[in-house]
């Protein structure tokens, strides 16, 4: 009997650690073909037909990321096939040619991606192949949560209530110490550079780096701080958004902390449990994610699609000027706190009366945690027509420069940058 291939198709999961489609592959099959596909849709793509889908914000780290994959995978003795194309098509040709038995790939739930994996799999039925599905973006096994998806509660308390105390968080997977190297003569193929994805090779970001090994580095950096004291944040949702590091790994080490740290360890866990609840919120009513009118299925009736305001607010020429600072460190790093995000939400909404969509695209494009669901379901809860609003609040802005930036540091960091957002 001959040797059973497998292609391994990284996706958000760009991690060796508690990888489990890594992990089912090395039991299933004798030789393996770990891929990674750049969508030149997405490179390509607007929303809106205005704003870019990946800014070069997220370009960067994803081409980081992608590359610091690669390089753990030949520490264990393996390799990372790249292509740049549409992967539906790329991975099917690869698996038609080289005949192998299963593609191993982590789940997706949103439209687009779950469009993507459902013409692969119809794709590779028509040569008697199948695709195996695992999972990697949520800190909960669906199987071990007490209710079926389509009976997620509505209101995230209620998530938290039924699932915190009730459903233990599996440990992760063990890493492999090593991976049967693979004797196909396939090109590996470049990584691309920016500038083959549309941007300038010439844009760098001193504050993120994207890839596991910086994220493992990260988190351990910022473990430590909150043990002194010195913080009470992470700010790991980058690595976490594109699976280089694991939320279950995450929720292991934070558990790690001291009594002291009570408090912090406690919010943490929050906001873990709160990525998985919007997962499954979005799955849950899938259709109303990205429609304007929300889960709640409200109608907008004060929101303007007014392409040159939303310009202003992107490139910081508002009339506050700690929003305009906030935007212009989002556009400049790809990051602003989850605070600086209400904030600058709630301006486009209740001061500019632009409508939370063109918000939430922007989000889409520059974030470098962007995830489908945590943004669109954020934005929808700021706009109130989500199913959960509890907590909402308003921005009085009248006094939020003093609340927040009293000394005018932020401000004036960042009142000198010009910035223009040429590409909408």
């Amino acid at each position: 009997m001959g040797s059973r291939r497998g292609i391994l198709w990284f996706r958000n999961d760009l991690r060796i650690h508690d990888n489990e489609a890594l992990v089912e592959i090395m039991r299933t099959v004798d030789e393996i073909i770990p891929i990674y596909v750049f969508d030149e849709r997405q490179f390509t793509g607007h929303r809106f037909e205005s704003i870019p889908k990946i800014f070069q914000t997220r370009a960067l780290f994803l081409i980081e990321s992608v590359q610091n994959l690669r390089d753990n995978l030949e520490k264990l003795g393996s390799k990372l096939i790249v292509r740049v194309g549409i992967p539906e098509e790329v991975i099917f040709d690869l698996a038609n040619e080289y005949k192998t038995t299963w593609t191993f790939c982590n789940r997706e739930r949103t439209l687009e991606e779950v469009s993507v994996q459902d013409s692969l799999e119809e794709k590779l039925w028509s040569i008697g192949q199948e695709i195996h599905y695992s999972r990697g973006k949520m800190l909960h096994y669906t199987q071990d949560l007490p209710f079926p998806i389509s009976h997620t509660p509505d209101k995230f308390a209620n998530f938290r209530k039924e699932t915190e105390r009730i459903v233990p968080i599996r440990p992760p997977l063990d890493s492999p110490i090593s991976i049967k190297p693979l004797e196909l003569e396939i090109e590996e193929g470049n990584i691309p550079l920016m500038s083959d994805l549309g941007w300038s090779d010439d844009f760098k970001n001193n504050q993120f780096h994207g890839g596991e090994n910086e994220g493992l580095k990260i988190l351990k950096q910022k473990l430590k701080e909150i043990e002194d004291k010195s913080s009470k944040q992470l700010q790991i949702s980058p690595w976490l958004a594109n699976g280089s590091l694991s939320p279950k790994f995450v929720y292991q080490e934070v558990q790690t902390l001291g009594k002291s740290s009570k408090k912090v360890v406690k919010e943490l866990n929050k906001n873990l449990y709160l990525r998985d609840y919007h997962r499954l919120i979005s799955k849950k009513n899938h259709k109303q994610l990205f429609d304007e009118h929300g889960f709640g299925n409200q109608e907008i009736n004060d929101q303007k699609w007014d392409i040159e305001i939303l310009k202003q607010w992107i490139n910081g020429q508002t009339e506050n000027d700690y929003v305009n600072a906030c935007m212009k460190e989002l556009y400049t790093y790809g990051y602003i706190s989850h605070q600086q995000r209400r904030i600058v939400a709630y301006y486009l909404i209740q001061e500019l009366k632009i409508h939370w969509l063109l918000g939430a695209a922007y989000f889409e494009s520059v974030l470098l945690d962007y995830d489908p669901c945590s943004n669109y379901s954020n934005w929808q809860r700021i706009t109130g027509i989500s199913v959960d609003q509890k907590g909402e609040q308003p921005v009085n802005f009248e006094s939020l420069d003093q609340l927040l930036d009293p000394e005018s540091e932020f401000r004036s960091k960042w009142a000198t940058c010009a910035i223009d957002f040429a590409y909408i």
